[in-house]
């Protein structure tokens, strides 16, 4: 490479090894959001998704729609896995 000598050669490997070591840990390390933070998220969502279908949060059919929700998405879990080689 014209114009790259020893000195500057080293610096750049390693700032380009340096960058790949930190994204590759930070793949390894995974999303920084707790279990309960997603559930969390997951029942917010679910929630204001029965209140606009015009099931009130706190109510039976509320409750319902909740219980439906999660039970729908399980069973996508389930086909999505038997789906996976």
């Amino acid at each position: 490479m014209a114009g790259l000598n020893q000195k500057t050669i080293v610096p750049v490997v390693t700032a380009v090894v340096t960058v790949a070591l930190i994204i590759w840990i930070s793949l390894l390390a995974g999303p920084l959001v707790s279990e309960q933070e997603i559930m969390a998220q997951i029942s917010h969502e679910d929630s204001s998704l029965c209140a606009r279908l015009g099931f009130a949060t706190g109510t039976q059919k509320g409750s319902d729609c909740a219980a439906d929700l999660a039970d729908l998405r399980l069973r996508h879990e389930k086909l999505l896995a038997s789906r996976q080689y």
